[in-house]
């Protein structure tokens, strides 16, 4: 029989959270209706996307295009691109900034535990 890790959220606002088992191997984010599933390094390498977004650029380059949101985000290569406001982009910054500092938190904690007593 196989045992299920628990999962705690680690961080979360109005509009997302971000859920870890205990060694942070699998990470989710929800954040509005989005659902992502990572490990600690692709979770890393999205917060490093997102947070490398120049909104003002994206929404003036996009302003007279049809769509509702106006900055995108491209997940390659998947093809799958998620389109945010900019208030949306700031709130999953926040989710994401402070989602970063707990897991790492929570694994040098798991790792301390894990580490042999000499």
């Amino acid at each position: 029989m196989q045992t299920q890790s628990s999962k705690t959220t680690v961080y979360q606002t109005s509009r997302g959270n971000v859920i870890s088992n205990e060694g942070c191997a699998t990470i989710q984010v929800e954040f509005g209706n989005l659902f992502l599933r990572f490990d600690f390094k692709g979770f890393e390498a999205f917060k490093q996307s997102i947070d490398s977004i120049d909104w003002k650029r994206s929404e003036a380059g996009n302003e007279k295009k049809p769509y509702h949101r106006k900055i995108f985000v491209a997940l390659q290569p998947s093809g799958i691109t998620m389109a945010f406001h900019r208030e949306e982009i700031e709130e999953l910054k926040k989710l994401l900034d402070g989602a970063s500092i707990a897991l790492t938190a929570k694994r040098l904690s798991a790792q301390a535990t894990a580490y042999p007593l000499n």
